[in-house]
């Protein structure tokens, strides 16, 4: 009877045996449902780009900052909504260039990382090059985004990023006005034109804050000076918005020149007075003896290196006789816990994205402005960067509360 149940299931226990020794288990199915393969992709087989759905791609490019998983997370969940399949590129451009992305599914995109920063898609902000290794030039990089984006069958893309990113968003859409392209502005410095605030701004305002206070502590009891260097790149932002926030006595900022004499005598003052002083410099600010230098990153591409300036200043605040220290905060102001204000502007541009692409209505950079999420056609944007101005509110609040901004 048993060699009768054995001859009974043969033909099945050799169909099972066979799946699992060529490694086609059911589980490894399911897995393998949600990540299109970049090896098949790449050696031409076409298959997993046939179109059953419709299809919206996003990036994140770039740094890093808190608040772009909030918009992954909103843009998923609405895309999903209206029946869209939603392509998350990794590494950036690099990602879409290099075949490089994974189908998001609720498993990726659950509300666990609303409140984590950074990227869930990952970021690059190394120079682009081709499958060889070859450098790509800016022109050769939006022709390569524009065929990906025809190839992979796209109905839209979200490109989330900064300044740099909207250029090259303007630049594409130049080249072929098919493409349904959403900008959304992201970046820690808050330096991007035609919106009051950019995700990631609120998170590390708050970061920056508390690494402060740490500070103001260690200067009261040990009665010291201390220089405090911030991100911001060229754009003063982070440093004037966390100076005003913790009662600093001096904030340097890019777009302001600063008389070192008065300076001294701003944090001389202070020190008399409370036994302690705060300065805030922004990374981009220089000194006399200390001038930014520009690295090379290929033929066309130059960028700035920052990084030292509180150093300098507080080496020459102890030659007028102050004991001075210098903190630079570094890359922990691009991470800490996302910040609620991050989290709800993150949902609400990725929610009205994929309703612009929905609606055929693209080509369009996302802002806040007047409390409400707004699109500008990407042909009216004349800059895409912002500084701080003598006429802005804050530069205004700063000097009516005494600190020293410079001359």
């Amino acid at each position: 009877m048993m060699f009768e149940s054995f001859r009974k299931y043969k033909a099945l226990i050799i169909v099972i045996a066979f799946f699992q020794l060529g490694g086609c288990s059911t589980q490894q199915h399911i897995d393998n449902s949600t990540t299109l393969s970049v090896i098949d992709s790449v050696n031409g087989d076409k298959s997993v780009f046939k179109k059953s759905r419709k299809r919206i791609g996003i990036l994140t490019s770039g740094g890093d900052c808190s608040g772009l998983n909030a918009i992954i997370y909103a843009a998923y969940k609405k895309a999903k909504a209206l029946g869209y399949e939603v392509i998350g590129f990794k590494y950036g451009v690099h990602g879409v260039i290099h075949n490089q992305y994974i189908v998001l599914d609720d498993r990726i995109c659950n509300a666990d990382i609303l409140q984590k920063s950074g990227t869930l898609l990952k970021s690059s902000t190394k120079v682009l090059t081709d499958n060889n290794g070859k450098l790509l030039s800016k022109a050769e990089a939006d022709c390569e985004i524009i065929k990906r984006y025809h190839e992979m069958q796209l109905d839209g893309l979200i490109y989330i990023g900064g300044n740099g990113s909207i250029g090259a968003i303007k630049n594409i859409l130049k080249k072929d006005t098919s493409l349904n392209i959403v900008g959304i502005p992201k970046t820690i410095d808050n330096d991007i034109a035609n919106t009051e605030t950019a995700v990631g701004f609120a998170t590390v305002s708050e970061v920056v804050c508390n690494a402060i206070e740490n500070i103001i502590s260690t200067a009261q009891s040990h009665e010291r000076v201390f220089v405090v260097e911030v991100m911001g790149r060229d754009a003063g932002y982070i440093a004037l918005t966390a100076g005003i926030a913790t009662g600093a006595d001096v904030i340097l900022i890019p777009e302001k020149k600063y008389n070192w004499e008065n300076l001294v005598k701003k944090v001389e003052q202070s020190y008399a007075e409370k036994k302690y002083a705060i300065v805030i410099v922004s990374e981009s600010v220089e000194s006399e003896e200390m001038k930014h230098k520009s690295s090379k990153l290929s033929d066309a591409l130059l960028r700035k290196e920052y990084g030292g300036i509180a150093k300098v200043i507080a080496k020459n605040l102890k030659k007028s006789g102050l004991d001075a220290k210098s903190v630079n905060l570094g890359h922990i102001q691009r991470g800490g816990k996302t910040v609620v204000a991050d989290r709800l502007l993150g949902q609400k541009f990725g929610v009205q994205a994929v309703n612009l692409i929905n609606q055929q209505n693209c080509g369009c950079l996302l802002g806040y402005q007047n409390n409400q999420v707004i699109g500008t056609n990407m042909n009216d944007i004349k800059t895409t960067t912002r500084n701080l101005k003598v006429t802005d509110e804050d530069v205004i609040l700063a000097s009516n509360l005494g600190i020293y901004l410079g001359e």
